[in-house]
């Protein structure tokens, strides 16, 4: 396959890529609503989406090293080229849109790598509300507590509150 054509190719997987990355940034921030509302079901039916959207970028991705190992046998470049390597022997008039592509999915990759860790935080702290959820509700079934003038008494006699909100 002549060069020309390989990076038509290329362009088309990177297209595609930036597709699904950006399909993965809408999924996080509906992950980061569903997180915030403490909605189990909906965040776990958008992790399985994000499941196959990372399947489809992982295809992708293949797709795209055997796009650039036949690009460096056709031009005879080293092998293990990145992008940036394989540019200035893309066409003149492919080289602005691979160029732009590239820019693209590296935008989209550091915004995912915002939102995860975004999303990485909000567990931790569901976690800490959760485990003081089971401290409160397992120190009131065998623990003793103060009541409204300082007495202790065994067991749980008040209604504890949690703060739900994230």
């Amino acid at each position: 396959m002549a060069a020309g054509s390989l990076f038509e190719e290329l362009y088309r997987c990177l297209l595609a890529q930036g597709e699904v990355l950006g399909r993965c940034l809408a999924a996080g921030e509906a992950q980061i609503e569903a997180l915030k509302e403490n909605d189990l079901a909906r965040v776990r039916s958008i992790t399985a989406e994000q499941e196959v959207f990372a399947a489809q970028l992982k295809k992708l991705e293949e797709e795209r090293l055997l796009i650039q190992h036949a690009l460096e046998g056709s031009l005879n470049i080293k092998s293990g080229a990145s992008l940036n390597d394989l540019l200035p022997y893309a066409p003149a008039e492919l080289r602005p849109s691979l160029q732009e592509a590239c820019a693209d999915l590296r935008h989209k990759i550091e915004n995912l790598k915002e939102i995860n860790s975004f999303c990485a935080l909000l567990v931790r702290k569901i976690l800490k509300i959760n485990e003081k959820l089971i401290q409160i509700l397992s120190s009131g079934a065998a623990g003793r507590c103060y009541g409204e003038k300082g007495e202790l008494h065994g067991g749980l006699q008040l209604n504890p509150v949690l703060n739900k909100s994230v």
